[in-house]
């Protein structure tokens, strides 16, 4: 596509600068007294320069400017895992408009800052005809509801192909809230990677409810590891008291007599005192769960939770010698 030819004319600096140089010449042979065959012998090669100068600094302000020194060599430099630099070297060339002193480098950088992938670019020349473009490259930390990344900043960016195969931990929740779930994901990831777990999944839904999807680190290291000990383990934390519940949930379980995670499928802290985990491998998974009681754990008391429609029955079962008693919960309030 030919490019549109602008009306470019020199600049009035340069052409008031010129005119002021022959007016000094002109007056001072006109003040020096000189004859007129003198006075010639000196005006008419200042005018003839004048006129020089003139006629290059037209040409070069009229004319094409990648004539005068054109850059010729554009090198990308940064560490680039997403980023492919012969694109960002053709980018770069396409967006070219100037020689060496006249390139305009503003324009090249907004160019190169529309792709999703680029969190900085540095621009500097170098003589005679080369561009160093440094570009520092975003860091994807984590997937965001499947269609974008967050990055390290915490900010959502959302490039034209979406690598689904990155070992990064996924976040999902309503629009406008992606910094609420990656602080909280700040918040959460040292405690947990001390008990040796890492984050599968962040959820909050619409309802501001928490979920999440834990996984044993060393297991998903291990490509060869059972599938059924690396399936995911559910957390539920719910809309109130996240933090508290979470901290329960780390207090119990980092604990030398807690329950085994690995055999574990989800665990509910939906409770003031206490929590619900439902077991891998058992008969009717869907309606049978367990629970434990925080204040009694370590004494042995095991409740069961058996759901039923819409309430929920509790039932004591005796390890230790204590009475039976039920009660009815219902779900919406857990």
């Amino acid at each position: 596509m030919r490019k549109r030819q602008k009306n470019k004319r020199m600049s009035p600096g340069v052409t008031t600068w010129i005119a002021g140089w022959v007016y000094s010449v002109i007056s001072r042979a006109m003040s020096w007294g000189m004859f007129p065959a003198r006075r010639a012998v000196v005006l008419i090669p200042a005018i003839a320069v004048a006129a020089a100068m003139m006629f290059v600094f037209s040409a070069i302000k009229q004319h094409q400017f990648e004539t005068v020194l054109p850059i010729r060599v554009v090198k990308v430099e940064g560490q680039l895992d997403h980023l492919d630099r012969r694109v960002l070297q053709q980018t770069v060339l396409a967006t070219l408009e100037g020689g060496y002193f006249t390139l305009n480098l503003s324009r090249v950088r907004t160019r190169l800052m529309k792709d999703p992938w680029v969190k900085e670019v540095f621009i500097r020349r170098r003589w005679p005809a080369q561009l160093l473009v440094s570009v520092i490259e975003k860091q994807p930390v984590a997937y965001w509801n499947q269609q974008a990344f967050i990055s390290a900043e915490g900010n959502v960016f959302q490039p034209e192909i979406i690598d689904q195969t990155l070992l990064l931990p996924r976040m999902y929740g309503p629009q406008g809230q992606h910094k609420k779930v990656w602080m909280f994901m700040n918040e959460i990831y040292p405690p947990l990677a001390a008990m040796a777990m890492q984050v599968k999944a962040l959820y909050l839904d619409e309802r501001r409810a928490w979920k999440l999807a834990l996984a044993d680190a060393a297991s998903e290291k291990n490509t060869q590891a059972d599938n059924s000990r690396n399936k995911a383990l559910i957390v539920r934390l719910g809309r109130y008291q996240t933090r508290q519940r979470f901290k329960r949930f780390v207090q119990v379980f980092s604990s030398a007599n807690s329950p085994d995670l690995a055999q574990l499928q989800s665990v509910d802290m939906r409770y003031p005192n206490g929590f619900a985990v439902l077991r891998k491998n058992t008969v009717n998974n869907n309606n049978k769960f367990t629970i434990l009681d925080q204040l009694n754990i370590f004494n042995g008391n095991i409740y069961e939770k058996i759901i039923a429609m819409k309430n929920i029955r509790i039932i004591k079962h005796v390890l230790n010698p204590s009475p039976v008693f039920t009660q009815s919960v219902s779900v919406e309030e857990v």
